[in-house]
Order: structure tokens, then C-alpha cells, then sequence
């Protein structure tokens, strides 16, 4: 299921820039290059319109497909390694009167 979502969202990634850098701009954009008519559905009055809400939709499907991603991943439980019933042991110290007085010093080796 995450491995569809995820080719659907780049999938969806691709159009978009596509899309985007199919709008004509302040300078022109790509759109001119496809030999823009006066009567094409890529022309001034139509096809802003048409560019316009294709990005719209494919905006709000990027979006909403990057939460379900982050919503996914972000509540897939993690396998431990340790089982859960593992018996814990207690630390013993030994107490201060079994140990000896003192230690005795090292001799030095010569």
C-alpha cells in the first residue's frame, strides 16, 4: 500500500512541475514553445483557466497524499528485538562489611 502511494505521489510530483512550467508567465514560460494559436486550448483565454485548475487539483492531491505518507510511516509499528517479557535482575551491591578492611599495596618490581 505505501509503495503505490508513493509512485502515485511522484507520479503526481512530475505533472505538476509539468504543469506549472506550462503556464505562461510574465516572460512567456514554456507554454509558447507548443506554437501557442490564437484559438488552442493552450491559448490566453482558455488555456489559463484550464492550467490554473489542473494545478489546483494536483496541488490539493499532493498534498493530501504527503500526509497519508506521513501518516503512514509515522504510525507503523516498529518491531523490537528484545521480547517484551524479559525477566529484569536485580542489582546486588555487597555491603560494606564483606569487603576487606584494606586492600593491600602493590610491591613495587625491583
Amino acid at each position: 500500500m505505501l509503495t503505490v502511494l508513493i509512485v502515485f505521489h511522484i507520479i503526481v510530483a512530475i505533472l505538476l512541475t509539468l504543469i506549472i512550467l506550462l503556464q505562461e508567465g510574465e516572460s512567456g514560460g514554456l507554454g509558447g514553445m507548443l506554437g501557442g494559436g490564437g484559438d488552442s486550448m493552450f491559448s490566453a483565454t482558455g488555456g489559463q483557466s484550464f492550467l490554473t485548475r489542473t494545478t489546483a487539483i494536483l496541488a490539493v492531491i499532493f498534498v493530501i497524499t504527503s500526509l497519508s505518507i506521513a501518516k503512514i510511516t509515522s504510525t507503523k509499528k516498529s518491531r523490537s528485538v528484545l521480547k517484551e517479557d524479559v525477566p529484569t535482575e536485580e542489582v546486588r551491591t555487597t555491603p560494606e562489611k564483606d569487603l576487606p578492611a584494606e586492600t593491600p599495596a602493590p610491591e613495587s618490581g625491583e
